[in-house]
């Protein structure tokens, strides 16, 4: 296996370059013996060729969680439009602002939480509350149903 030959080069001359005794008198005899006898190479060596190759696996691994990350995200952004479109369809126009105070007014006087928020933020949650609820009673796939009806979006662009 030319890969193993390569492998036992490169052991033979770290042991040579690491010998500061000189026990190593002849690395060519000693790399012929290596590899006429089949000797292994301890296992802890790493060779260079193992490095490529993990490092190799490394960036693959890498590359596939910024995938699944970039996949999730992407996933989070059409769900978020979806909700928005529902929001659009349900409270048109200034329908929603009225619905946004009206939740403003009412977990005012319910909420303890709520009435901590200040006053400039409570338009903001009371919608994220809004959305939470329309976001419920949607039939929106899961990530990973919705990962299978995109399986090609790589394909054909974003």
């Amino acid at each position: 296996d030319a890969a193993n030959i390569l492998d036992v080069v490169e052991y033979v001359s770290s042991l040579a370059t690491a010998d500061k005794n000189g026990r190593i008198q002849n690395p060519a005899g000693l790399l012929i013996y290596y590899l006429r006898d089949d000797v292994p190479i301890p296992a802890d060596f790493v060779t260079s060729r193992k490095r490529r190759i993990g490092e190799a696996a490394r960036r693959r691994d890498a590359e596939q969680r910024q995938y699944l990350v970039d996949l999730e995200l992407e996933f989070d952004t059409w769900r978020a439009q979806k909700v928005d479109d529902e929001l659009a369809v349900l409270y048109p126009g200034p329908e929603l602002d009225r619905k946004i105070a009206e939740i403003v007014e009412q977990r005012s006087k319910s909420d303890k939480y709520f009435m901590r928020i200040s006053l400039a933020q409570r338009p903001a949650v009371a919608r994220q509350v809004l959305a939470k609820e329309v976001r419920e009673q949607m039939a929106l796939p899961s990530f990973e149903d919705w990962c299978k009806t995109h399986a090609q979006r790589d394909l054909f662009g974003k």
